[in-house]
């Protein structure tokens, strides 16, 4: 049997990059009943790209939401398949003795893959990543010797339906669509002299349809405004730091960019 040790070593001589490897910690493993050694609480998974400049998905936003709010470790708590989950066969026997916890393998789909992308297993035994697929829409190819896996996998398959939410479709990973300061100048969201109301109380006027703002004989751009208006050497992100006036109340831009976003989106 091969540790996951020579198939680290291989994966590497093969060119590909590890990114990390995931401890599987077994919240209710099985003893070693000889007691010649420890027992095996865990198992190693290994995260890799094809190379080291190959691109990857990594939704850390949501394993953060997975996590009660914390970056996601390496050492994942899941126990054994066991009770209702185990596939038995028609006489009532575990149908196969490594089959892997759903819940296990839907959270590296959640974490490494976006919806509608393709998963492979070229050893799909009772078809849990096949299963875990079709829970979280992503495409699938299973490869299984076993005849008797694939029957009760395929009637598995079968069974499960769909489950929609924003863990499944990454939703708090999907990046905004970008939207320029000078587009939505050009678009009428703000108007030439309109006033720009620093954090601090000073006020900047809008100049040119170019997106700049001038205050007591500068004009520069919306950032580097920021920046002049905080005593700042460098540019500062001026969405975090100008609002306007909107029915006699200061709204942030930032937030009548989100509005703004919002139409593009629905207007596609």
């Amino acid at each position: 049997m091969q540790s996951i040790y020579e198939i680290g070593n291989i994966l590497r001589e093969l060119g590909f990059w590890v990114i990390n490897d995931i401890v599987w910690l077994k919240s209710n493993h099985t003893p070693n009943f000889s007691g010649s050694r420890l027992n095996n609480s865990y198992e190693t998974i290994i995260w890799a790209s094809k190379s080291k400049q190959s691109k990857f998905t990594f939704n850390y936003k949501t394993g953060k939401l997975l996590n009660n709010g914390k970056q996601m470790s390496s050492v994942w708590t899941f126990p054994v398949c066991s009770g209702n989950e185990r596939l038995k066969d028609s006489d009532g026997n575990k149908l196969h003795s490594t089959q892997k916890p759903i819940a296990l393998i839907k959270r590296i789909i959640n974490l490494f893959t976006r919806p509608n992308d393709l998963v492979i297993n070229p050893f799909g035994g009772t078809m849990t990543t096949a299963v875990a697929c079709k829970m979280t829409n992503r495409r699938y190819t299973m490869i299984e010797m076993d005849e008797k896996y694939v029957k009760y996998g395929i009637k598995r398959i079968n069974s499960t339906l769909n489950e929609v939410n924003d863990i499944n479709n990454a939703t708090a990973d999907i990046e905004p669509i970008k939207v320029s300061f000078k587009e939505m100048v050009g678009n009428n969201i703000f108007k030439i002299n309109e006033p720009f109301v620093h954090k601090n109380g000073k006020q900047a006027l809008l100049a040119n349809e170019k997106g700049y703002l001038t205050f007591e004989n500068k004009t520069v751009s919306m950032h580097d405004m920021a920046g002049l208006l905080s005593n700042k050497t460098n540019r500062l992100n001026g969405f975090d730091y100008f609002s306007v006036y909107r029915n006699g109340k200061l709204v942030s831009i930032n937030e009548l960019r989100n509005q703004y976003r919002k139409q593009v989106e629905a207007n596609k």
